[in-house]
């Protein structure tokens, strides 16, 4: 009876916890409130933006991989979808960056190209465009005659603008940020960075807060 007893406060005690955690979340700390109008469907509901010159998104993406964890942890009875943009303004790559990265989109190997281009910039900054084109072709196997008829194509030049479109409707201005349904941006500065699960688990709780405003 006394262990059943200890049991049943030990999840009092968690449960009380967590509700006290999730208070925590607030406009102005944790997140700032864009706009007050109605959701719009333009933008994808958790919108990503980086760059593969950017140490911070290198370490989001390839050491805490967070937003891996982030889609196991989402309710699996809605459709969330988590859409990461490429910047033009950083770099000397910066612009044909975005455009491999479209190609990537484009082919639906962005999952797995972006770690492969994240590790090359990142070790090597100098690394010729050229580089991640290599890259591209033996991750898809595709001759050059192939590859530039996409790298050329009005699709990848589509997926271009959006991502251009978005950082002047959202004036973006630093990276990484997390936008909830083009409404709400994250405010990263105040996380706990003392251990990767700590900041995973409170940018998590953030994103699913936000979710469900």
């Amino acid at each position: 009876m006394k262990k059943i007893t200890i049991i049943f406060l030990i999840i009092i005690i968690m449960f009380m916890c967590s509700e006290s955690y999730s208070v925590k979340v607030t406009r102005g700390r944790e997140y700032v409130q864009l706009h007050s109008n109605p959701i719009d469907k333009e933008f994808p509901t958790i919108l990503v933006f980086f760059s593969f010159y950017c140490f911070h998104c290198y370490e989001m993406e390839c050491k805490y991989h967070i937003f891996n964890i982030l889609q196991k942890s989402l309710d699996k009875d809605k459709y969330y979808k988590i859409i990461k943009y490429h910047i033009d303004f950083m770099g000397p790559l910066g612009s044909q960056l975005t455009q491999a990265w479209s190609v990537a989109i484009h082919l639906g190997i962005d999952e797995q190209i972006g770690p492969l281009i994240f590790r090359a910039i990142q070790e090597k900054p100098s690394h010729s465009i050229e580089y991640i084109h290599n890259i591209l072709m033996k991750h898809t196997k595709m001759n050059r005659e192939e590859y530039n008829s996409i790298w050329n194509s009005k699709k990848v030049d589509d997926l271009m603008y959006k991502q251009r479109k978005a950082v002047k409707d959202l004036q973006l201005r630093y990276i990484p940020t997390i936008f909830i349904y083009g409404k709400y941006m994250i405010l990263t500065e105040h996380l706990d960075r003392s251990s990767i699960d700590t900041f995973n688990n409170e940018l998590i709780n953030i994103i699913q807060f936000l979710l469900k405003e």
